[in-house]
């Protein structure tokens, strides 16, 4: 798979990788960064696979398929639907 695949990297925080959820999904410029809106701090950035993104919460495919070609998916919490622009 390439660049349309889900074997990309993705930015995102450590916060999220540790269990915090994912409240913003953005795609630009190619690059796509899942966020949980608690940390501007960039030593809490982290640089992983979509896969492992998606495995975290497979609920993401949504702002994924619908972010693909660039935009801002936010949602205020877990379960609530996503705002897209």
């Amino acid at each position: 798979m390439g660049e349309s695949g889900r074997d990309v990297a993705v930015i995102t925080t450590r916060q999220v990788l540790e269990g915090a959820p994912v409240l913003i999904v953005e795609r630009s410029d190619g690059t796509w960064q899942f966020v949980c809106g608690t940390t501007n701090n960039t030593t809490d950035g982290r640089v992983v696979g979509l896969n492992e993104i998606l495995a975290i919460d497979p609920r993401l495919n949504e702002p994924v398929e619908r972010s693909r070609s660039g935009g801002v998916a936010r949602r205020p919490h877990v379960g609530a639907a996503w705002h897209y622009r």
